[in-house]
């Protein structure tokens, strides 16, 4: 185990990290970008030089090679996205992505896992913290979102899924800890979660958080890998059903359950001209203004997954999948109460990411991206205590 001190340091660095993304707008525009490339990118740097302990495994390499497999493709498709320079700035969110995974992963290794989970948890906190606190003093209505919390990300479902994610990690941790003062702070998170969660009113996020939740559930009762894998693939199978159903029922049905989405995403399957390369990152904007069914607004199509295939084709969707399942294959070999918890999160975050456009938001994504960090140097240790063990014996 690390140092106490190291501990401590890794657990305020993510914590500070989450926090201070929320604080910039969560971090949606492109002035925040260089600023959280460099200081995720210099900690990870920093910290492999100094507690470095050889090559990554591969589920590390994978996870940072894909993201970054991901941003080069944005930026290719610059090429021939209408819009080169939105699909060059997509490009370079997509690098604070990588930045952050090569964090998260390095943070993780030096400190321990949980101490990474303990500053997402916190960093968390502190957002829907200052967000209750600025919601009630104020009580300003936002002309687009009405009287729901929103704040200080900017967007209430993108707060509704960080509280979802907060709350499930808490629980956690929660169910691991012994008891004390700790035991008090993570129930006292917990509640702060679910104030801010039924403040944002946020359909999408409670759905992603009662299949979180389920998630979590699920690992900490299957001990058997084929039945979370199992549990995985129907969770697919409903968010794939739901991206669908906009095509099988007529959208203004379902316009009271799926809001304007019901028309975003028809919008999407029927552009998909180009099947292999898409359209070009950030093609969707135009895309919509040029055919937009319904007087709204938009620039993203509420799905990273759908939008994946519309912008960047079927390579950029397989890119996308394939990078953002490795902490699920991670997972399949993690058996503790606690890493229940960050998978439950993790598999919030994709769930809510497949309907609504927090790829666009890195202060959520960072988050979910440190949940998918902390499994895959769980499983790593697990493999390795395990290896060690079997040494033993023999």
């Amino acid at each position: 185990m690390a140092p106490l001190p190291l501990r401590l340091g890794v657990s305020v660095y993510a914590a500070a990290v989450v926090f201070v993304l929320s604080l910039v707008d969560g971090g949606f525009f492109p002035s925040t970008w260089p600023w959280a490339i460099l200081a995720l990118a210099s900690a990870a740097a920093g910290l492999s030089l100094i507690f470095g302990d050889g090559r990554p495994a591969r589920l590390e390499a994978a996870f940072v090679v894909g993201l970054a497999a991901m941003a080069g493709w944005q930026a290719l498709s610059a090429y021939w996205a209408p819009d080169p320079d939105r699909a060059l700035e997509d490009a370079l969110r997509g690098t604070v992505y990588v930045a952050a995974a090569a964090a998260c992963l390095v943070l993780a290794r030096a400190g321990g896992p949980r101490a990474v989970l303990v500053g997402v948890v916190s960093g968390g906190t502190a957002t829907l913290a200052y967000g209750l606190v600025a919601h009630v003093r104020s009580g300003v209505v936002d002309p687009f979102q009405g009287k729901v919390l929103y704040q200080p990300i900017g967007y209430a479902n993108a707060v509704g899924i960080l509280a979802a994610m907060v709350a499930i990690l808490a629980v956690g941790v929660l169910l691991a800890h012994g008891g004390g003062p700790p035991r008090a702070a993570l129930a006292t998170t917990v509640c702060i979660s679910v104030a801010a969660l039924a403040l944002t009113q946020s359909r999408g996020a409670w759905l992603a958080g009662m299949i979180g939740l389920t998630t979590t559930a699920v690992v900490l009762r299957a001990r058997r890998r084929r039945s979370r894998l199992l549990w995985i693939g129907l969770v697919g199978v409903l968010v794939v059903a739901l991206l669908l159903s906009p095509l099988v029922v007529e959208p203004a049905r379902l316009h009271a359950a799926l809001s304007d989405r019901a028309y975003y995403w028809p919008v999407a399957w029927h552009a998909l001209d180009s099947p292999l390369r898409g359209l070009g990152s950030g093609s969707f904007a135009q895309l919509w203004a040029l055919e937009r069914p319904v007087p709204a607004d938009a620039i993203d199509a509420h799905s990273l997954f759908l939008e994946a295939l519309l912008e960047l084709g079927a390579v950029g969707l397989v890119l996308v999948v394939a990078t953002l399942s490795v902490p699920l294959v991670a997972a399949l070999r993690l058996t503790s109460v606690w890493t229940a918890g960050a998978t439950g999160a993790y598999v919030a975050f994709l769930v809510h990411a497949a309907v609504d456009w927090d790829w666009e938001m890195p202060a959520v994504t960072v988050a979910g991206l440190g949940c998918g960090a902390v499994l895959i140097v769980a499983a790593r240790r697990c493999g390795t205590n395990l290896g060690a063990a079997q040494l033993n014996e023999r």
